[in-house]
């Protein structure tokens, strides 16, 4: 995530919406992303949050309609600070979702097994807008550098596995956004297999990015914004920093229509 060093101060959503997304005012942002202290910051997240992590399935029954899967991993970072941004985006990302309506569950550096245990699960139950937000850091491939990974606390996960998981399980009925808001500082980008289900869509970064925080300025801007829109102003803010979103929406998907639907 490319972050700079923790000054200890205390993180302020609002801060980061009064935050330009200009070159003079990325330092300010940077040094608010990374600000508190770990522990800290993890306990917030799990107190506004239901923490799943050490949940079993038969825990997870009774899944609201319109719910969000927030991952936050912390284990594979280069710098601690780099831990903190991941909890951090992930607050910023469980609160706004919160205000849009959403019930918020957290996973927190869940090993690869319940980590897809509880995408399966959440796909399965949720019948009308389910979004899954990866908060953590991604590893190019030894063997092959142009291919990355997902880091989970024990495995490396591949972006197939879970489209595959999404074809398994996913209902007719709703609507799924998969986020990957990554460290893209390393070789490799992450590749993403063309064949979605309906009504389903994921969005990652190509560069090192804010993608939390663009995403949900656009919507508190805008919380009727399209699908397009969404995309060409996150892109608008992602250009300067060299960087763009990647976005594949299955082809049922029409860009035009709200992003979040009521």
């Amino acid at each position: 995530m490319g972050c700079a060093a923790s000054n200890g101060t205390n993180f302020n959503e609002e801060e980061f919406f009064q935050s330009l997304p200009s070159e003079s005012s990325l330092e300010v942002l940077e040094t608010t992303r990374n600000s508190g202290v770990f522990k800290q910051r993890l306990e917030l997240l799990k107190s506004i949050t239901t923490d799943i992590s050490n949940k079993t399935a038969r825990d997870l029954t009774n899944i609201p309609k319109k719910s969000i899967l927030i991952i936050c991993e912390t284990l594979n970072p280069k710098t601690q600070t780099d831990a903190v941004c991941s909890v951090n985006d992930s607050i910023l990302t469980a609160k706004c979702a919160e205000a849009f309506g959403f019930s918020t569950f957290t996973l927190i550096n869940p090993q690869i097994t319940t980590m897809l245990t509880a995408i399966r699960i959440f796909l399965s139950k949720v019948t009308d807008n389910l979004m899954i937000f990866y908060n953590g850091f991604h590893k190019a491939s030894s063997e092959n550098p142009n291919k990355s990974f997902l880091t989970s606390a024990d495995q490396l996960i591949q972006m197939k596995i879970f489209i595959e998981s999404f074809h398994a399980y996913k209902l007719p009925s709703s609507n799924v956004s998969f986020f990957v808001d990554v460290d893209h500082t390393d070789i490799g980008q992450i590749t993403v297999p063309n064949n979605l289900p309906p009504k389903c869509a994921i969005f990652t970064p190509t560069s090192k990015a804010f993608l939390s925080y663009f995403i949900w300025k656009a919507l508190k801007v805008n919380k009727s914004i399209s699908i397009k829109d969404l995309i060409d102003t996150i892109n608008q803010q992602l250009e300067p920093l060299g960087g763009k979103i990647q976005d594949l929406c299955g082809s049922d998907i029409n860009r035009e229509s709200p992003f979040i639907n009521s």
